[in-house]
């Protein structure tokens, strides 16, 4: 039988309602201004401070579609200029539309590099961290912040871009394999967190910028979208991965019982040195259950496929130990039984399986 730690898969949690504990922090020592047992609101001070500066690169030449020669021809701002928050940087004028890339922080452009980068110092200065969610103080971290108790939704997604967002859940598809097409975002969705479908394209990306969107969350989107999503002033998240993938039926489920109501999305992903994964919460009235810590897999156990050809894929552990079997990599490796929801049972190996819950 294989090893206990063989059955260990990434947790993907996706929960219609849970208590979550999440850590409001600031990035040097300040003041805390909670106390133990507190309760908060979304707008509630948790701790202020002073960030310090740090250095922002911003890709430039591959963001508008330019070689790196071409990219100081582009430029608006030149080194040791001030700039502000989404103040222009550069800009590619092609037939009748205008491409920009605007500033992701303040501070001074320090220059450009060989690769058609811009560098930008931001500037330090004060920070305050609100609670983002109603809840209850459970923990306090003399001069760094505190952890706040919260009882709703939460579903993560696989991979993000951008920091924290809030605004109301907008679900703009009908269906969780379609498209996202710049006809469906208009004015409208001013100041919403947008959920999308399987995919996006560099258009409906910027439509989004135009109507000044809050958040987007998308099934997937092409991987030659990344370097313009990173310049976007809100975070974005992806549920599958990259390409065209519809966002899982349970997942989209979850998100269109939530439609309509206040959400914080969390677009930060790391993917080493401790992963990370981006998130979206909807606060809720009624207390919920724990998440789960990652744990052995089990029989009967939902879980999401995370390789192709079954990429995204929802089933059911139906025979936990199914052995060695050679894979299309051509390598034997241990894996499990899975049901799809057609009926059909298919053989997975562990390291290509996502525990939900």
């Amino acid at each position: 039988m294989a090893q206990p730690e063989a059955m260990l898969p990434t947790r993907v949690h996706a929960v219609n309602l849970a208590r979550v504990r999440r850590e409001r922090m600031l990035p040097a020592p300040g003041t805390v201004h909670v106390r133990l047992g507190q309760e908060v609101g979304p707008d509630s001070l948790i701790a202020e401070g002073e960030r310090p500066g740090s250095v922002h690169v911003v890709e430039l030449a591959p963001t508008l579609g330019l070689d790196r020669s071409q990219v100081e021809a582009a430029l608006l701002v030149q080194p040791g200029e001030a700039v502000t928050v989404n103040q222009p940087l550069a800009a590619r004028k092609r037939l009748l539309r205008r491409r920009e890339v605007l500033a992701p922080v303040a501070g001074q452009v320090l220059a450009i590099d060989e690769h058609g980068r811009l560098l930008i110092a931001s500037t330090p200065g004060p920070v305050k961290i609100a609670a983002g969610t109603p809840g209850r103080v459970v923990n306090i971290m003399p001069r760094f912040g505190a952890v706040v108790e919260s009882n709703g939704a939460f579903f993560q997604g696989i991979w993000g871009s951008g920091g924290e967002s809030f605004g109301v859940l907008r679900v703009l598809v009908g269906e969780p394999d379609t498209m996202l097409q710049p006809e469906h975002i208009d004015i409208a969705v001013r100041g919403t967190i947008v959920v999308g479908g399987a995919t996006i394209t560099r258009e409906g990306l910027e439509a989004a910028r135009a109507a000044q969107v809050r958040g987007l969350i998308l099934g997937a989107m092409p991987y030659g979208l990344v370097d313009l999503v990173r310049t976007l002033p809100f975070p974005v998240i992806l549920t599958e991965g990259f390409g065209s993938i519809p966002i899982a039926m349970p997942l989209f489920e979850g998100l269109a019982a939530v439609d309509g109501r206040e959400a914080m999305l969390d677009g930060r992903y790391q993917a080493r040195w401790g992963r990370r994964l981006p998130e979206l919460f909807v606060p809720l009235g009624q207390p919920g259950q724990p998440l789960r810590e990652l744990g052995p897999l089990a029989e009967a156990q939902q879980v999401r496929l995370a390789a192709p050809p079954l990429l995204g894929r929802i089933g059911y552990i139906v025979r936990l130990d199914a052995g060695r079997r050679s894979t299309e990599s051509g390598l034997p490796l241990a894996g499990c039984e899975v049901e799809l929801d057609s009926g059909e049972v298919v053989f997975v190996p562990y390291s290509n399986l996502e525990q939900l819950g």
